[in-house]
């Protein structure tokens, strides 16, 4: 009897699974040339938990990560910097491969559950511009982690409803699948919705055993989201809008961005990496047109839900159920610089995407010519638009000119520009690019005290202390500015109040060792030599590791007469440098601990 008609479909799917990631391969491969941009520094290359010997205990232990607890992905970033060190390369062919996982676990779910066009709705997914944010961003593993681990998780206890009864291994695995999709990101508490979904499709009922089986799922996403809101709100504090929005403005702000990401999926054309920052106003009788909208799609899926294929309302269904923590009903830090983002919808946009390959596979089985030609102009398009999508993450000067070209009131923008061009030491363009920032957001203190600092760099320290007073006018408790503040003052010969200020920066921060280290130099500078010392003794043991903090104290030694004393602290920080890989440092302080014991040595005969 011959096996090819059972070998036949085989082989087809194992062609169209290499097609899937060879299109991935190909939309995504301009990434690999892409660099480390915004949030990259606090996640990869200037985190300290990547490169300290107790680093990878504190990711899991500690309250020390740079943003939300995001235990896995930082565990993930571990690895990969003794592999890569700081070659942007591996980083960013690991994002690819982790999507194109994703893809291939879409594909086998789609096609588990039976849906047409299985393997056109993943490769939507899969090559689709508005997922290059999650991709080429290396910051944004932790999108892509949680849904490879969350689309497991939903594998699994599909397993765990096959032949009948419940499946305890399967469901098992699944349970615990969903505890690390949650330590990858928070948002996959959303899972449990897909739950229901998934049981829906497979039996077209929900029986009560299925409820208790989902409970454990809510519990966990409930704890885990519970827990994240007191971390993000306890360690970054609430974003400056969160008492500003009221509920009925939520309301309007989740609807509205619902129309927006599904436009986006639709008409995938000027994306940007920040979008302009929706203006909510519940008198405009404009901004109720979205609620409406969603209200008569709501009442009309209900009086015509024997009509309506039931895939369509599950689509639908997982994609607002999945975007729903990030629609603006709950406050988010992020929210201060737009309320929208591409990679807030990398799992939600699966539904919509699925629908879409459903109806063109439709389609193409009633008309396969018409149907296959748009299907491959659509993929073709979308594969193109991500190719070149990529590009704009290069560099970080690409990602926010871009930025800048398609939302020309982004005072982000125009402060991450400015921060570049003072790094390079261009002050004039950075003073540009931050007086910009100011002009569009008036109100925030870091637009002012940017400003101040760039001035501050450039000699104009009258225009600087004006932009720091007013920065502390909106915000009096800001350690930064307190200390820059003092800094200018004390520069300008204001002494006393200058050293008061950086003794409020120290009060404010007593943890961070630059603060001490600018009040210890002051001290020194001030004569009061004493109090210097104690300063940056106390830097050097807040950072250990920090060069600036040992160069001072010996600097403040050898003013008190503790040559040999000053001589060891520079060669220790000598040794720091060249381990950082800053040999011109590293120079320059053997050059000065050599002055240092020469000049005891003399005082000595």
């Amino acid at each position: 009897m011959s096996t090819e008609p059972e070998s036949t479909p085989a082989l087809r799917d194992r062609v169209q699974e290499l097609v899937l990631v060879l299109l991935v391969l190909a939309a995504f491969s301009s990434a690999l040339g892409g660099g480390f941009v915004w949030d990259d520094d606090r996640y990869v290359t200037h985190n300290p938990l990547l490169t300290e010997e107790d680093g990878f205990f504190r990711i899991w232990f500690s309250r020390d990560h740079p943003s939300q607890y995001f235990p896995l992905v930082y565990s993930s970033f571990w690895v990969e910097r003794r592999l890569f060190g700081l070659d942007p390369f591996g980083y960013h062919l690991n994002n690819i491969l982790l999507h194109a996982t994703n893809a291939l676990l879409l594909l086998f779910l789609l096609r588990r559950m039976g849906l047409a066009g299985a393997w056109i709705g993943a490769v939507l997914f899969a090559v689709h511009p508005v997922q290059v944010e999650s991709v080429a961003w290396i910051t944004e593993r932790k999108n892509l982690l949680s849904l490879l681990l969350s689309l497991l998780s939903l594998h699994a206890f599909w397993s765990s409803l096959s032949g009948g009864t419940w499946s305890r291994r399967a469901y098992g695995a699944s349970i615990l699948l969903f505890v690390l999709a949650l330590l990858a990101k928070t948002t996959a508490c959303t899972l449990p919705a897909a739950l229901v979904i998934l049981c829906w499709i497979r039996r077209r009922r929900l029986e009560s055993r299925m409820w208790v089986a989902v409970a454990p799922y809510v519990l966990l996403g409930l704890a885990m989201g519970l827990f994240t809101v007191w971390w993000e709100h306890d360690k970054q504090g609430l974003h400056p809008d969160a008492g500003l929005l009221t509920l009925l403005d939520r309301v309007l702000l989740a609807c509205r961005a619902v129309f927006f990401y599904l436009e986006k999926i639709v008409w995938p054309f000027s994306l940007s990496f920040s979008y302009p920052r929706f203006t909510i106003d519940a008198t405009s009788p404009v901004q109720w047109i979205p609620p409406a909208a969603l209200f008569l799609l709501v009442v009309a899926g209900i009086l015509f839900r024997k009509r309506i294929p039931g895939e369509v309302g599950a689509a639908l269904l997982f994609f607002v159920a999945t975007l729903s923590p990030l629609l603006g009903l709950i406050s988010l830090y992020t929210f201060y610089y737009t309320f929208v983002a591409d990679h807030y919808q990398y799992m939600a946009c699966i539904g919509p995407l699925a629908l879409a390959g459903g109806l063109l596979a439709r389609l193409i089985a009633r008309r396969a010519r018409a149907g296959a030609t748009l299907a491959f102009l659509w993929i073709a398009c979308l594969a193109v638009l991500t190719f070149h999508q990529c590009r704009i993450y290069a560099t970080p000067e690409a990602l926010w000119s871009d930025t800048l070209d398609k939302n020309p009131a982004s005072w982000l923008a125009h402060t991450n520009l400015g921060t570049l061009r003072q790094a390079e030491g261009r002050i004039a363009e950075a003073t540009h690019h931050f007086r910009e920032a100011r002009r569009l957001n008036p109100d925030a203190y870091r637009t002012w005290f940017n400003l101040g600092s760039a001035l501050q760099l450039g000699g104009d320290l009258d225009e600087a202390v004006r932009c720091f007073r007013e920065a502390l006018r909106l915000r009096p408790e800001a350690p930064d500015v307190h200390g820059n503040l003092g800094l200018a003052l004390h520069a300008r010969g204001q002494t006393e109040e200058g050293l008061g200020h950086l003794r409020r920066a120290v009060e404010l921060a007593p943890e961070q060792a630059e603060f001490r280290l600018n009040l210890g130099t002051a001290l020194r500078l001030s004569g009061r030599l004493e109090a210097a010392r104690r300063q940056h003794e106390e830097a050097v043991r807040l950072a250990p590791r920090l060069v600036a903090a040992r160069a001072a104290l010996a600097q403040t030694l050898a003013a008190a007469g503790k040559g040999d004393e000053a001589a060891r602290i520079a060669g220790e920080a000598a040794t720091l440098a060249e381990k950082a890989g800053d040999r011109d440092q590293a120079l320059r302080l053997r050059e000065l601990a050599a002055s240092y014991a020469k000049k005891v040595r003399v005082e000595g005969e």
